[in-house]
């Protein structure tokens, strides 16, 4: 005997993406930029040069990881935060896979 479950799982999809996108917020607020004064610019234009290294090992190793790091917000002050990194694959393209960087403060 053969069982099948199917769920709906649009809901969660949705949530996940709102979740997403206020954390994409996130960033800009936590550094006093506005969205589009971060458009277009390299994540390192954004990182503590202490850090900047280690930011930029990261991305080039194409690592999924969390580590901590420090930012520096537009007043000049650093700002701790956590980034997680993963990379995204999207089936059929030829293109490099996409980095996909998450930034939260410290608690």
């Amino acid at each position: 005997m053969t069982s099948s479950r199917f769920s709906d799982i649009s809901r969660h999809r949705r949530a996940e993406t709102a979740l997403r996108d206020s954390q994409e917020r996130l960033a800009p607020a936590l550094l006093g930029y506005t969205m589009d004064q971060m458009t277009g610019r390299s994540t390192l234009d954004f990182i503590a040069p202490g850090h900047r290294q280690q930011v930029a090992d990261v991305i080039k190793a194409g690592s999924e990881i969390g580590y901590d790091s420090r930012a520096v917000h537009v007043d000049g002050f650093r700002v701790p935060v956590e980034f997680m990194v993963r990379t995204l694959r999207r089936p059929g393209r030829n293109s490099k896979p996409e980095r996909k960087r998450r930034a939260r403060a410290w608690r």
